[in-house]
């Protein structure tokens, strides 16, 4: 994700990571077991760059937003000032 890449999460329809990636729209997942399925998330990876594209935003994006520098700093000054 910090690549700024779309992903191609191989999960369960249901399981935690197939929805992460579907909430943060940032990658395209498909049942480990479907290989069809998983041809076929290829295919759309592979021929729609304006959806690849915006996926690879919001992959970088997501990313920025939750785990930047200063993200990671300010929470740790918090932490360190509780002790």
């Amino acid at each position: 994700m910090a690549a700024g890449r779309a992903i191609l999460c191989l999960a369960g329809r249901n399981s935690e990571l197939s929805g992460f990636i579907s909430r943060n729209e940032c990658g395209y997942f498909a049942d480990a077991e479907d290989i069809q399925g998983i041809k076929n998330a290829i295919e759309i990876l592979k021929s729609d760059i304006p959806y690849r594209k915006k996926l690879m935003e919001n992959s970088r994006n997501y990313v920025l937003e939750h785990f930047s520098r200063d993200k990671i700093l300010n929470i740790y000054e918090e932490e360190i000032s509780k002790l």
